[in-house]
């Protein structure tokens, strides 16, 4: 599958005393521009990050895989945000913080082939999906790392999304089409290769304030 332009909505870019790569921001793959999934993304970003800033549009290039095989059950994943801290009552946003969810036993954790065979060993695949990319994908912070039972064993893998290069961790619906639910995506801000994937999917995931469930 050959590259696509993916457009990013930014939050404004006043705001002082965020690193550039910590702006929350939506990325859209649309066929035409603007629509109801643009809304909707923008929605979730004021949601999530528990503020009302609105967004400009930027692309950049994105090369979708076009099959994901599931190496195992996702148990924890690990990023950082500037979204309004949950826990702390006095914080008023924009200050980067390491966060970490705690994943449902229904979650799994898909990868392109080629990264997938790497960790399975020659063990097969749990599911293989051959997604239907959405529209757009909503920024929720960088993509710092993920454990993941394979086999009955834990791997932890880590990211490094707090790099500004590095790969962001994304909302979007699910890529399973389960109703309500959401699929966690992480792939780098600025486009980036098939293999620079990984996305997490489960019936019972999803996303808003104060953060992910499931």
């Amino acid at each position: 599958m050959g590259a696509r332009r993916r457009r990013f909505c930014r939050l404004r870019a006043d705001r002082r005393g965020v690193p550039a790569h910590g702006r929350a921001r939506t990325a859209v793959r649309r066929r035409n521009r603007g629509g109801a999934d643009v809304d909707a993304a923008r929605r979730l970003l004021q949601e999530f990050h528990s503020r009302s800033d609105s967004g400009v549009i930027e692309e950049a290039p994105w090369s979708p895989p076009p099959e994901l095989w599931a190496v195992g059950v996702g148990e924890q994943v690990l990023y950082s945000s500037d979204k309004v801290d949950p826990g702390d009552p006095s914080d008023p946003g924009g200050v980067w913080k390491g966060y970490f969810h705690d994943q449902n036993p229904d979650t799994l954790v898909y990868l392109p082939p080629g990264q997938a065979k790497k960790l399975l060993r020659g063990k097969s695949a749990l599911d293989r999906i051959y997604p239907e990319w959405p529209e757009v994908v909503t920024w929720l912070g960088s993509a710092d790392g993920y454990t993941v039972s394979i086999n009955g064993q834990t791997k932890t893998v880590r990211l490094d999304g707090k790099k500004g290069s590095g790969l962001q961790l994304w909302a979007m619906p699910s890529l399973k089409g389960a109703a309500g639910s959401w699929s966690l995506l992480a792939a780098p801000a600025a486009g980036g290769r098939e293999s620079d994937c990984v996305v997490w999917c489960g019936p019972a995931l999803t996303v808003s304030w104060p953060g992910i469930e499931g």
